[in-house]
């Protein structure tokens, strides 16, 4: 994945640098590496990351391994942010409208590779998304709400640039909710997880620079 993405750009368009080196960023992006097959492979296997990440074993995502889940969930974001139109909300099906009033094919980037994964990868077809499982009732604190179920796969399109953060931090917070003692109930998270949960939630509410 990270061969794939210019990362120290990445992390300007989620305004690491302040807001003027998040426009050079956006514009350097939109420049080229939004529009190559490398930003649709970035986002790919970014997505696979994400797939794998949720088989770990309980309190397992920390450090390094935490890190790379705020880093797949990044590369999606960033992918939406600089390569897709505002999000517009969607029904509930296998096919979705772009802009241009044409129907396209919802791709799952964290399910198993299939035909329409490997369009898009290679030719920019399909709606890119990604799935989101939420926990059952009561929700998280600060989680916008949904309306997936947990009987029913959300998909999460990388228009939606707030739901892309969303499912990544939703992974970490799974993988300590089934652990032992305090983390169980999601009271003592590690350190770097904790940041990690608020800069997805910083960097998924940050808007497009005006042009």
């Amino acid at each position: 994945m990270l061969l794939q993405i210019p990362i120290a750009k990445l992390q300007r368009l989620a305004g690491r640098m302040g807001e003027h080196e998040t426009g050079r960023a956006y514009d350097a992006l939109r420049a080229g590496w939004a529009w190559s097959i490398e930003s649709r492979r970035a986002a790919w296997h970014a997505g696979q990351v994400l797939s794998n990440a949720r088989c770990w074993p309980q309190t397992h995502l920390s450090g390094f391994f935490a890190l790379t889940v705020y880093q797949a969930a990044l590369t999606l974001w960033g992918y939406g942010f600089v390569c897709l139109p505002a999000h517009t909300p969607a029904p509930s099906i296998d096919n979705t409208e772009s802009n241009s009033g044409q129907v396209q094919t919802r791709v799952r980037l964290d399910q198993p590779e299939t035909a329409e994964a490997r369009a898009f990868v290679n030719l920019g077809y399909g709606s890119p998304g990604i799935t989101s499982i939420p926990p059952p009732s009561p929700p998280y604190p600060n989680d916008l709400p949904t309306t997936a179920t947990r009987t029913g796969e959300g998909f999460v399109s990388l228009q939606d640039l707030p739901g892309v953060m969303r499912v990544g931090a939703e992974i970490l917070r799974e993988n300590y909710k089934g652990g032992e003692g305090a983390r169980a109930e999601g009271k003592c998270l590690p350190p770097l997880v904790e940041s990690l949960l608020g800069l997805m939630e910083r960097v998924g509410a940050r808007r497009r620079p005006e042009r």
